[in-house]
């Protein structure tokens, strides 16, 4: 249990009024959406119409076909039956000694801790996004269904998708919360019995006319096992929700009495429907039917055009029960709740949250439209923990000191058991992913080259000659920058001084505090020895065929279609704007270090960031390409070495008259488990670039022989030096060393100076290595490429490109000055994909069918384990910039009477006097006043009121 020093939040004990409780939430005392209202037969009626959704005509593929028929009734049966008693089970839970929980997550931190509170908070949203993602796919395809009756050449799916996203959105604004939903439960119900009825009827004609059925479950024994489990992961998304405390909070009392009512209703009429629709539709088209039944259907036209449309219609209700716990959480984190869901502010406040939630899960789906998978997905890796291992989990805690031996076994078991099938199932399921990604894309592929829709492009064969490729690229046939010039030496150098930059400075706070010195030195070398395999494994991958890949994006979607090829490009992009950001960042810090050793009140470092922004700048329009850098090199090493050898020294020196180090990891358990991840993540970002192609694109031939050898030089001289500058700094001062090195450094005074100014300088020519991918597409678009690079029209051109570039980089950065979270962001949610998932992803597609068995697995392991560690580590770090920017705003917010117009213009008390009333007014106007004026928003208010005003004073 949470102790009483933590924050407290009303958990709406409606039948006995507010109780407090010790799970910390995120934004205080209530809920913006309605509790305690609706009767049992609405939500029971509310259940059966949301599971018989458009779901169900994708069933029969995703949970017969693999099991065939007596496994698949048999799963059928059992699944349907266990997960009817764990939320019946759940359901009991409800209220804990008279205090009622009105959200899964508040219901496991109050008996487990915050770890469980997040775990479940992270489960429960992964499901909701997933399923919600499933059915904007699933109104997409009844909109594609409908417009091929009419023509014979419809749209991309991904057309219908992003009109099926705007539908529900459109849905979702005008109807906020799951209450207000009970005047479309009849519209909702109509709509599904009428799809239902007509499907079963065509669907009993063509099996009747359909004389060769196939049953038998296809594929090799390996396939059958995995498709196996994927099938009961489906069967699982059919039964349950994973959200019941949020839909019970909805009930009026007897609220458990009335949530085991509405159940009842869900698994037996519900239940009889969405099962009838499945087995029905696997007797009528065999093993061969299709992952949509209306695809199937052999009409009449017009029972397809219905079925479809009210297949839509019906889903645009559907979907907002399934999303209504992530509207409730956003809406109680950003709308007024002293005021109605339908004020003005309020109104405007939703439309903002909803437009972000439905832009970003259109966007994905529209990215990766395979609906099986997403269904497979959030049945395993979700929704089996949260339906069926939590709440035996919640029995255990709250009755197992009462309970009879037998019952604690019952429990036990389920917990290993179902924690075991979530791990095999989401295995299953991340393979199932990674297959359909590569036939839909082969199917893309021969279809563009049968229907010639796309342009070829040149892929820049410098051995063998230009030889054109499918691959549609954005600007067409040629790069700006130079191709097949460098020799390995300069390459190497390149890397050793790239990666020995100023980023190394906050590497042994990273890398190390998290981690101490048993796991930090672990990993430093897995880490360091599995990154250079990967990019020696990519290497290779630089010519296939004889053809030549000068980008990686152009290479994945050469292999995988034109998703892959976005999705790289947006990765990589992502990585290298996120990487600029800590560059400049990097070199701001550096001028404020040196500015601080001259003056007790240096400028604020968001001074220092827009002079490092022009510098960066400057260097990247007089300097265009990363080939003519080879005359910055020598000048690059000097100030390298220069500041590395110095720094070791006073961190030698330091290290020995410190006498109390402290090398314990610090925080509580949850904290040093995400720092751990984050940590991990930060090693991945000083040992690769993510741009291993575009690099080896300038080599002169043979280009795959000599980028190894550079990456030998990278990963023997250059790892050495920034692994030992790391090694060093955590030596000499523990866990309290800081984000910058130079910080702490004991002086002298001249040393600090050399070392920032070192650093700043050998930043410039560092970051324009890590950029040159952008800059090389920015000047093949928008550059005249039958002009030289110094041409008049060229140079002009190059530098509007080139700032509009750095001044946006330059804004975010000095909005958001946390440099580990740029570094460990950039390590996770795009670094370790592009790293170590897609090189094994090449290798399976391009030598796949020849390579043995044992390397296949090896491919298929890292594919999985690295997919995994990108999400956990991605979560990690949103987590410590979401830690950051509060504490960096509430820092700066008490710093506000410390803000440097002391130093501009001295006020004495008797002015601050003076100025009271303006303040007292300003705060009347633009403060909460229903609360304390050191609440958290309150303060961020005042903050931006006081800056503004302080402002203008100065100005005057």
């Amino acid at each position: 249990m949470a102790t009483r020093e933590e924050s407290y939040i009303e958990a709406f004990i409606t039948e006995q009024g507010p109780i407090m409780s010790s799970v910390k939430h995120e934004n205080g005392l209530t809920s913006a959406h309605t509790i305690d209202h609706d009767s049992w037969q609405q939500v029971g009626l509310l259940l059966v119409t949301s599971f018989n959704c458009g779901y169900i005509l994708s069933f029969s593929n995703l949970m017969l076909v693999p099991l065939g028929w007596t496994w698949g009734i048999i799963c059928l049966v059992v699944v349907g039956l266990y997960t009817a008693y764990a939320n019946w089970l759940l359901a009991a839970f409800h209220f804990i000694n008279g205090q009622r929980f009105i959200r899964y997550r508040d219901l496991m931190g109050f008996l487990f801790g915050r770890e469980l509170y997040y775990i479940t908070w992270v489960f429960q949203y992964l499901t909701i996004l997933l399923a919600n993602m499933g059915f904007i796919l699933l109104g997409g395809k009844a909109l594609k269904e409908i417009n091929s009756e009419f023509s014979d050449s419809p749209l991309r799916l991904q057309y219908y998708i992003i009109i099926t996203g705007a539908s529900y959105f459109l849905f979702a604004f005008l109807i906020p919360t799951m209450s207000a939903l009970r005047r479309w439960l009849g519209i909702s119900t109509i709509l599904t019995f009428a799809y239902i009825i007509i499907l079963l009827v065509v669907l009993v004609k063509d099996g009747k006319s359909n004389k060769n059925k196939d049953y038998k479950i296809h594929g090799s024994k390996v396939d059958k096992v995995f498709n196996g489990f994927g099938a009961i992961s489906a069967i699982i998304v059919c039964n349950t929700s994973g959200m019941l405390l949020e839909i019970q909070s909805t009930l009026r009392k007897p609220a458990v009495e009335n949530m085991r009512k509405a159940l009842y209703t869900q698994y037996t009429a519900g239940l009889l429907v969405y099962y009838g629709v499945s087995i029905v539709g696997y007797w009528a088209y065999g093993s061969a039917v299709s992952t949509y039944l209306p695809e199937e259907l052999s009409g009449p036209k017009w029972a397809k055009i219905v079925i479809n449309f009210a297949t839509f219609l019906q889903s645009i209700v559907s979907q907002h029960m399934f999303l209504a716990p992530i509207h409730e959480t956003l809406d109680t984190k950003f709308l007024k709740l002293d005021e109605s869901m339908d004020s003005k502010e309020n109104i405007k406040r939703r439309f903002y949250v909803r437009a972000v939630l439905f832009s970003f899960n259109t966007f994905v789906t529209a990215a990766f439209p395979f609906m099986g998978d997403f269904v497979n997905l959030f049945g395993s890796f979700t929704l089996i923990p949260i339906t069926f291992v939590f709440p035996s989990m919640i029995f255990l805690k709250v009755k197992g000191k009462t309970s009879r031996l037998e019952k604690l076994v019952w429990h036990w078991s389920n917990i290993i058991l179902f924690s075991l099938l979530a791990v095999v199932t989401t295995i299953s399921a991340v393979r199932l992913i990674v297959n359909d990604v590569q036939q839909y894309t082969s199917n893309t592929i021969g279809a563009m080259e049968t229907k010639e829709e796309t342009s070829n492009i040149e892929a820049f064969s410098t051995e063998q000659g230009p030889i054109m490729s499918s691959v549609k690229h954005e600007n067409g046939l040629t790069s700006a920058h130079t191709i097949d010039h460098d020799s390995w030496q300069q390459v190497g150098l390149l890397l050793v001084t790239s990666f020995n930059c100023g980023y190394i400075l906050s590497f042994s706070n990273l890398m190390l505090v998290p981690l101490g010195w048993t796991w930090g030195i672990i990993c430093l070398v897995v880490v360091g020895l599995y990154t250079a395999y990967a990019n020696w494994l990519l290497a290779a991958f630089h010519f296939i065929n004889g053809q030549r890949f000068i980008r990686y994006r152009d290479l994945m979607g050469f292999l995988f279609g034109r998703e892959l090829y976005y999705i790289t490009w947006v990765f990589q992009y992502l990585t290298i704007l996120l990487g600029n950001m800590g560059f400049i960042l990097l070199g701001g810090k550096a001028l404020k270090e040196i500015n601080s050793e001259f003056s007790d009140s240096p400028l604020r470092l968001q001074y220092y960031i827009i002079i490092t922004g022009a510098a960066y700048f400057l260097f990247a329009f007089l300097i265009p390409t990363m080939s003519a850098m080879r005359r910055w090199l020598g000048i690059s090493t000097i100030l390298t070495f220069t500041y590395i050898i110095i720094l070791l020294v006073v961190l030698v020196k330091d290290g020995k008259s410190n006498k109390k180090k402290d090398y314990k990891i610090h925080g509580s358990k949850a904290d040093k488990v995400f720092n751990g991840f984050g940590a991990i993540s930060a090693i991945i970002v000083c040992n690769t670039s993510g741009l291993l192609l575009e690099i080896q694109s300038t080599l002169r031939k043979p280009a795959v022989e000599n980028m190894r050898k550079a990456l030998y030089t990278q990963y023997t001289a250059g790892l050495l030096v920034y692994y030992g500058v790391s090694i060093v700094g955590y030596w000499a001062y523990g866990s309290v060393v800081s984000t910058y090195l130079p910080e702490d450094l004991s002086g002298p005074k001249w040393v600090k100076i050399v070392i920032n100014f070192a650093t700043f300088l050998q930043s410039i020519v560092s970051q324009h290595m890590f950029l040159a991918p952008i800059h090389e597409t920015l000047d093949t678009k928008f550059l005249k490429l039958d002009e030289s690079m110094d041409s008049k029209e060229n140079i002009k051109r190059r530098f509007y490109v080139r700032a509009l570039l750095f001044s946006f980089n330059t804004f975010v950065t000095a909005a958001f000055p946390f440099m580990g979270d740029f570094v460990n962001l950039f390590g996770s949610f795009t670094l370790i994909p592009i790293t170590f998932v897609f090189p094994s992803m090449i290798f399976l597609k391009v030598k796949g069918k020849t390579a043995r068995l044992e390397k296949k697995v090896w491919h298929w392991s890292n594919i999985i384990l690295f997919s995994l560690l990108a999400v956990v580590t991605t979560i990690s770090a949103v987590r410590l910039i979401g830690n950051d920017v509060q504490q960096y705003t509430t820092t700066r917010a008490f710093k506000l009477s410390e803000i440097k117009v002391p130093t501009l213009y001295k006020l004495s008390s008797t002015e601050m006097m003076f100025l009271a009333p303006i303040h007292e007014t300003l705060d009347t106007k633009f403060l909460k006043l229903d609360e304390s004026m050191d609440s958290k928003e309150n303060i961020k208010r005042r903050f931006y009121v006081r800056a503004h005003s302080s402002s203008h004073l100065i100005h005057s």
